[in-house]
């Protein structure tokens, strides 16, 4: 009874933990700028959008296959006589990587993220409107966050005006924000732990994910076992703990090296491709199958 209600104590905290996560990721920052000071019509510009893509997150790009999976950023232009949209948006220097669950290469930013559009000025006092449609990824927190923002830029006034939160600028410009329904779950992060806080909070969530897993049919049953073996079968308590504690060191610390070992030789991404590859799961498939059809027939 005692160790379930430690149990049960260690699974609330891990649950609090839970709440320091559940906190709203904002949109990242866009800014807008053209390649001329003075525009006059019939001159071809070229405007860029910046966007502050935040620590521990990348943002996909827009020149990768469409049909591969993950959302492609999009900025679309409004109808409008003061200018002319020329060509395709482009993408300045993404990186690029070979995704094992999409099956392909994509591309993506981190840090900062640039796209350029080139534009035929129609008006002398052109106002250039788009809607940037983007999705931000974390492989830390394992989440993909969609936005909507609206980008405006006015060269009567020479600025920037964009849509960003529930606010008023300058007393006249309304700037609002528009964050679309989450790619994998329902609740957003922002990230700004920084430092010890972020690391004991990764922790408190591993060490309860870790708490959480015992209480599986295949698991738990296997906990008054192991116990009766060092409590029971030892000459004195003292022996029976320091056994005990030898055993789980012993458990850590293979595990650790194994990981690390195989971290170095084949990259971060190997644990991942056991877990969600087609081929190693076949393989466990067959191993598993193989031994249950043993015990069957010894049975």
């Amino acid at each position: 009874m005692r160790y379930i209600k430690f149990l049960m104590f260690l699974l609330s905290i891990f649950i609090s933990s839970l709440s320091s996560y559940g906190q709203v990721m904002d949109p990242p920052n866009w800014e807008v700028s053209v390649d001329k000071e003075k525009l006059e019509p019939g001159d071809t510009i070229v405007i860029s959008f910046q966007a502050e893509v935040p620590a521990d997150w990348y943002l996909y790009s827009s020149d990768f296959d469409p049909e591969l999976g993950p959302m492609l950023t999009e900025i679309n232009f409004g109808e409008n006589q003061s200018y002319e949209v020329i060509g395709d948006l482009i993408p300045v220097d993404p990186k690029e990587k070979y995704d094992e669950l999409w099956g392909g290469k994509y591309t993506y930013f981190t840090g900062i993220a640039e796209f350029q559009q080139r534009i035929k000025i129609r008006s002398s006092v052109p106002k250039i409107e788009a809607v940037a449609i983007y999705q931000i990824c974390s492989d830390v927190t394992g989440q993909c966050i969609p936005f909507e923002t609206d980008l405006v830029w006015n060269s009567k006034k020479e600025d920037f005006l964009q849509n960003q939160s529930a606010s008023i600028k300058d007393g006249n410009d309304l700037i609002s924000s528009k964050e679309l329904k989450s790619f994998k779950n329902e609740f957003k992060i922002e990230e700004k732990e920084e430092g010890g806080a972020f690391l004991l909070t990764f922790f408190l969530l591993s060490f309860g994910a870790g708490l959480a897993a015992l209480l599986t049919p295949c698991v738990f049953p296997m906990i008054p076992m192991t116990v009766t073996y060092f409590t029971k079968s030892n000459i004195s308590r003292a022996n029976g703990i320091s056994q005990a504690l030898l055993y789980g060191f012993s458990i850590i610390l293979i595990y650790t090296l194994i990981g690390t070992v195989f971290s170095l030789l084949f990259g971060a991404d190997f644990a991942n491709f056991l877990s969600t590859h087609w081929l190693p799961n076949l393989f466990f498939f067959a191993v598993f199958s193989t031994i249950c059809t043993i015990l069957f027939w010894i049975i």
